[in-house]
Formats: structure tokens, C-alpha cells, sequence
């Protein structure tokens, strides 16, 4: 998996790369090199605004200023006074000053209001060196910035975002788009205030590969190849009973859908049985749609009330459309208390565990949960931020020997080990309704069919966020249903197998 590395670690790994022989600006220039490929990506032909502060990240934006003149793109550059400026500025302002650019030194951000009409911001003002909130006149830009009816496009990182959430709020670019330097860190993949980007592109810029490989961590970012990895050959003599036998427990009257789109999955998640308790009503449902699933009614028609686990199945999902009835609860906590084999649970499962004393040890050993934020939050605690709950997410999984799945953009694993790995597919367009169910279906038919339940959220992750950027590529990314994911889920399997 691919390492995501603290700032800390990039500056070692920095000063490796110059000490094995790449000069400093020679880097500065890679990296402006990289980072102008990508803004041609997004954009072209617009009025270019590019602000920049004394230190390297302002180094940076001259050099892209320059690569950006040379390609008779319309740019201005504005830089922010100071009393010092770093050796890469120097050298960029120097070469910048040969092109027929517009070139001029700010105090503040009231000199920026003649700057013209500029679709494009190119924010170089504060790069990863910054370890504490913005002051003025800088935080004055970054709102100025803000505020233009402008795209804004980041080098490395928005100014004014910290490695660690200050207590107090940050003043920081709403960058639309980030473009990093070769190595991914913790707080481009995690949601904060002002900082929600359209993408996040990480380009190579040279960077010393022994030095990153010498470099430790406990976060990873999962990637293509490592899913093919873990992925298995099915074999001639293999027969279903090969695959397992996965219980699923969800749905109710009201949300029987919930149900209907976990089975889904776990049928195409390879599992060789799957079984469904749900409510009796929904027989005629279930058998219509999945006729390959067996069917285990309740005895009630309107929510689930007692489930039978002396059948030897080999994972049980939990907790999809189920409802949050005092019967219902009564009926999954026995649910765990009888399962033998690891549990998926999911959705209003995790919110009655949360109204239970005690609720860690209802939990069997090896499970995966899989709440979204605001039911991690009932489990867990109100948490300040994202890097909190994220902390909290790992040491959970490490006091419960679970796997903790918090669901969202770059998804996040945290295994028993300590380890957090960020899911690198998705797309907004799975911000829909169900495609939570879909999710614990699969990764509840991949517990079943033998894969830990570390591998099986890793994989389920995975290829449930390639399915969603399927749906998307067929559907666009406004109409997408999970029900189309669920389609698509062969297609993504089918990728990651060639």
C-alpha cells in the first residue's frame, strides 16, 4: 500500500533527495513542472492569478507563473512583502522576471482589489511548513482569496491548513482543487472546515524512493494493485459450499429496500449461500428480485423480532433498514451473543449497540463495523473533527480486535493492528441513499466466502467505491442509484482480475 506520511517525514525525505544529489531548485522546478501538467488538466485559456508568500510554496508559484507565461497563458503574479525570503524564491523571482509577466508586491489584502477579473487562483502563499494558524496580512488574503467568484487551485496544500485542527477556527483557502507533491498526508484525505475540493491530484516530482521507503507510518492509502493481491483464483473442484453461507439480518416493513440492496451485493460479492432474515412480508419481494437467496422469515410482518443462528453460516450481516424497535434490539443483541463467526454491522444495528451499556463486549471478536460518521459519533463520542475521530476510530478497533470502517470520501479502515488505510476510490455520486447497504452486503458476503475480515473490508471498500465511479461513468454522476452500483459491482471485480 501506498504510504501517507506526516510533514515531518516529507521534509526528511526532502533533504534526502538533495543530498543524493538533485539540487534544490532543480526539485522546486519538478514540482512546478508537475504541477502546471495538472493545471492544464483542469484548465485552459483562462485570466491566471497567482499569489504568492515569501517562503518555497511561493517559490513554487513563481516557477508555475513562468511555465505558464511560456505557454502564452494570460498570467499575473502578486507576492506577498516581507522582511525575508527563502533561497527558492529568490532564484524564481529572478527567472520570472525575464518573462513580460505582470509582477508586483503586496502589504496586504487591499492592494488586491484592482487585481482585475482572474478566473483562476493559484494559491502559493503557505505550503506544508506552516505549523500554526494564518496571521495577518496573509490570513487577509487567504479571505480575499475566498471570496472571488474564482476557481482556486492549490500547490501542495490550501494555505493556512495545519497538520493537526487548531482548537481555534483556520483561516484557509477553499481550494477547489489541490495538486500535492508526490506524497500523500493524512490532512488532504480528511474533511475540515473550509476544504471540500472537487480533487486532490498527487503528481511525482522526483522524490528520493529509498528515503520514502525508509520512512515508518500506520497509515496507508489502498490502491489497485494491493486489492489484485488479495484477491483469490477460484479452482476447478470448487462448489458453492467452497464459498460460504452468509446470514444477513435486515430490513422491516418501512425499509425493506435496505434488505433487498445488501442481498444484492452479497450475491455479488462471490459468496457461494446466502440467507436472509428479514420480516415475513417481504417474502414475495425477496424471491422476486433475488431468487437465489434463501429466505428466513420472522414471525412478525413489521419488524425482525427473533433470528435462528444455529445454522452454520460463515458471517452474519446485521442492521440494514432494520428500525430501532425494542423488539428489534432484544433480537440483535442475541444475535451476537450466539454468533460464532464475525459480524458486518451496519446502520441502525450500530445506533441500538449505541443505546447498550456495555456494548463493546456484545461484539464478536473479528467483526467489522461500518457506520457513517454520525453513527460512529453515537458509538464512540462527539468528536471535534476528523483527526479526532479518526484517532478514536483506530484505537477502537484496537481495544475491540474489530475493523472499523467510517464510511465517506476516502473511506477509512482501521484494523486491530493499529493500522488505518484510506480508500482511494469513490465518487460523490455514491452520496446516495442505500448505497450504505450495498457495502455491507458485500463486505458481509467476503467474510462468508473465507476472506478475513481485514481483507474483506479492504477489498469491499475498494471495489464498492470503483463500482460507484462505473455507475457514474454510465449513468453521470447526478443519477446514479445503488441499485446501479450493485450492477456494476461484476465489472468492477472483473477489472481488478485482468
Amino acid at each position: 500500500m501506498r504510504k501517507i506520511l506526516t510533514r515531518a517525514a516529507v521534509k526528511r525525505i526532502d533533504a534526502a533527495t538533495v543530498e543524493s544529489g538533485t539540487a534544490s531548485i532543480d526539485l522546486m522546478e519538478n514540482a512546478a513542472r508537475a504541477f502546471v501538467d495538472a493545471f492544464l488538466r483542469l484548465y485552459r485559456g483562462d485570466k491566471i492569478l497567482v499569489l504568492c508568500g515569501p517562503g518555497n510554496n511561493g517559490g513554487d508559484g513563481l516557477a508555475v507563473a513562468r511555465l505558464l507565461a511560456d505557454k502564452s497563458l494570460d498570467v499575473d503574479v502578486y507576492c506577498l512583502k516581507s522582511d525575508r525570503y527563502s533561497e527558492g524564491f529568490e532564484i524564481n523571482l529572478s527567472r520570472l522576471r525575464e518573462r513580460n509577466t505582470e509582477l508586483r508586491f503586496i502589504r496586504d489584502a487591499s492592494e488586491l482589489r484592482s487585481s482585475g477579473h482572474a478566473n483562476v487562483i493559484v494559491d502559493a502563499l503557505y505550503g506544508t511548513g506552516l505549523n500554526k494558524p494564518l496571521a495577518e496580512p496573509a490570513a487577509g488574503v487567504v479571505r480575499w482569496m475566498n471570496a472571488q467568484p474564482a476557481v482556486r487551485i492549490s500547490i501542495d496544500v490550501p494555505s493556512g491548513m495545519t497538520e493537526q485542527p487548531p482548537a481555534i477556527s483556520e483561516t484557509m483557502v477553499n481550494a477547489d482543487h489541490v495538486v500535492a507533491f508526490q506524497i500523500y498526508r493524512a490532512e488532504l484525505l480528511l474533511p475540515r472546515d473550509a476544504y471540500s475540493p472537487l480533487s486532490i491530484s498527487v503528481v511525482d516530482i522526483g522524490l528520493d524512493e529509498d528515503a520514502v521507503s525508509r520512512e515508518a507510518t500506520t497509515h496507508f492509502l489502498i490502491e489497485a494493485s494491493d486489492v489484485k493481491k488479495m484477491l483469490r483464483e477460484r479452482r476447478l473442484f470448487d462448489h458453492k459450499w467452497t464459498y460460504g453461507h452468509a446470514l444477513l439480518v435486515a430490513g422491516s416493513r418501512k425499509a425493506l429496500g435496505a434488505a433487498l440492496l445488501a442481498t444484492g451485493a452479497c450475491l455479488r460479492s462471490g459468496c457461494g449461500l446466502v440467507t436472509v432474515h428479514t420480516v415475513r412480508s417481504g417474502a414475495t419481494a425477496l424471491n422476486a428480485l433475488h431468487p437465489e437467496a434463501m429466505f428466513s422469515p420472522d414471525a412478525h410482518d413489521e419488524m425482525i423480532t427473533g433470528v435462528n443462528v444455529k445454522t452454520k453460516f460463515t458471517a452474519v450481516g446485521i442492521g440494514c433498514g432494520v428500525g430501532r424497535a425494542t423488539e428489534t434490539s432484544t433480537a440483535l443483541v442475541d444475535v451476537l451473543a450466539k454468533s460464532k463467526v464475525p459480524c458486518v454491522i451496519d446502520a441502525d444495528a450500530l445506533n441500538l449497540l449505541s443505546e447498550q451499556h456495555g456494548w463493546k463486549a456484545l461484539v464478536p471478536k473479528g467483526s467489522v463495523l461500518t457506520p457513517h460518521q454520525k453513527e460512529f459519533d453515537r458509538l464512540a463520542g462527539d468528536q471535534p473533527n476528523d483527526y479526532e475521530r479518526m484517532q478514536r476510530q483506530i484505537a477502537l478497533a484496537v481495544e475491540m480486535n474489530c475493523v472499523v470502517v467510517v464510511k465517506g470520501a476516502y473511506t477509512r479502515v482501521a484494523l486491530p493492528n493499529g493500522l488505518c488505510c484510506f480508500n482511494s476510490t469513490g465518487t460523490p455520486a455514491l452520496a446516495t441513499a442505500g448505497t450504505g447497504d450495498v457495502l455491507t452486503g458485500l463486505i458481509t458476503g467476503l467474510v462468508a466466502r473465507g476472506y478475513t475480515s481485514e481483507d474483506a473490508a479492504v477489498i469491499g471498500v475498494y471495489t464498492h467505491g470503483l463500482a460507484g465511479q462505473l455507475a457514474e461513468e454510465k449513468f453521470g454522476i447526478e443519477c446514479v442509484k445503488a441499485s446501479d452500483v450493485i450492477d456494476a459491482l461484476p465489472l468492477a471485480f472483473k477489472q481488478l482480475a485482468s
